[in-house]
């Protein structure tokens, strides 16, 4: 099953985070570990939100599963590379297996009423895992804390701290 990076980084300095090697070896790592970016969102316009995220642009990565998705982010090789753009940008990132809402979830929130939220909260999609971020006290505070999650089993496998 395939699994999604979804990345919102906003550069404050393009020039300088192309000078500096970022996206040319973070790319061709990305594809490395078998990727296709499925979206650069260049020009997005925020429409909600803090307004210090405008003109971030989302980035969307297909991997071929979960595996290969968490092996490029936590690769030491790219917790190199993602060096590089510290001082340039900010970012939020997020590794998912499904980016997108199942038709028995969509009827779900369609048709809730009050007896039925619990019903509801057993169909959502668990909020459980962390935002990876370029932050090394981040990274260093989630190596090797990962196990399974009690969740439906209607909904893929999670994981959770």
């Amino acid at each position: 099953m395939p699994a999604y990076v979804v990345l919102i980084i906003k550069i404050d300095n393009f020039d300088t985070l192309v000078k500096s090697g970022y996206p040319r070896r973070s790319i061709a790592l990305a594809k490395k570990y078998g990727a296709t970016y499925r979206m650069f969102g260049e020009g997005a316009e925020l429409v909600e939100g803090d307004e210090s995220w405008r003109g971030a642009r989302p980035v969307i990565l297909e991997f071929p599963d979960e595996k290969a998705a968490r092996g490029f982010w936590m690769s030491d090789e790219y917790q190199e590379i993602i060096k590089l753009r510290d001082g340039y940008t900010k970012a939020i990132s997020f590794i998912t297996d499904k980016p997108w809402m199942t038709e028995e979830e969509e009827e779900a929130y369609l048709n809730v009423d009050d007896e039925q939220v619990r019903s509801l909260r057993e169909l959502r999609i668990p909020l459980d895992r962390p935002a990876w971020s370029s932050s090394d006290a981040m990274r260093r505070s989630h190596q090797g804390t990962w196990r399974s999650c009690g969740t439906p089993r209607s909904t893929p496998r999670r994981l959770c701290f």
